[in-house]
C-alpha cells in the first residue's frame, strides 16, 4: 500500500573501487561525509521545528517509482 512517505538521499559519491577487493576505509573522505551529515542534521532539525508539517502532495511523475 502507498504511504506517500517523502523520500530524499544523499551520498558522497562513490569511488572506481566501491565495494570491490581494493575498497579499504582509508580512502573515504570521512570529512566530507561529516560535512553531508550535519547538512542532513539540519535539514531534519528544520522540518522538526515547523509549527507546520510539510505538506506531501504525491508522487512527482518526473520521477522513477518503485510501481508500488
Amino acid at each position: 500500500m502507498t504511504k506517500n512517505v517523502p523520500v530524499t538521499y544523499f551520498s558522497a559519491g562513490y569511488a572506481l573501487d566501491y565495494h570491490q577487493a581494493s575498497d579499504e576505509p582509508r580512502y573515504a573522505d570521512y570529512d566530507h561525509m561529516a560535512s553531508i551529515g550535519r547538512f542532513v542534521h539540519d535539514i531534519m532539525m528544520a522540518i522538526a521545528m515547523r509549527k507546520d508539517r510539510p505538506a506531501v502532495a504525491g508522487n512527482d511523475p518526473n520521477y522513477p517509482s518503485c510501481g508500488r
